[in-house]
């Protein structure tokens, strides 16, 4: 009986070996990222076209907008926008189609 005991503790050991190794893996990678400088992360933070996106223009708007921006890379992300949005104001970008009415005003 102790036999059998001792071979199933031997497979339950065995078994978690690849769980803590799995876990290992994933604390070191981890701590890779949160050790990564904020910099890195930043171009997608200041980029303007998820925000446009958001707003309800389409990826073709947003990019043109963007592009714009890439002439003030220090501005912060507002500033970003405000030009963008200017920038696709005077197109006359977007058809109204992300534009928030009131309910039974016309657009």
């Amino acid at each position: 009986m102790r036999h059998k005991r001792h071979e199933a503790q031997a497979r339950a050991a065995a078994a978690r070996e690849p769980k803590a190794e799995q876990l290992a893996a994933r604390r070191a990678k981890a701590e890779q990222l949160a050790a990564r400088p904020a910099a890195a992360s930043e171009p997608e933070e200041r980029d303007v076209v998820p925000w446009l996106r958001q707003l309800g223009f389409n990826m073709r708007e947003a990019r043109s907008a963007a592009a714009l921006c890439s002439d003030i890379p220090d501005a912060p992300l507002e500033r970003r926008l405000r030009v963008a949005l200017k920038y696709l104001h005077r197109r006359g970008a977007g058809g109204g189609q992300g534009g928030v009415t009131a309910p039974g005003m016309p657009r």
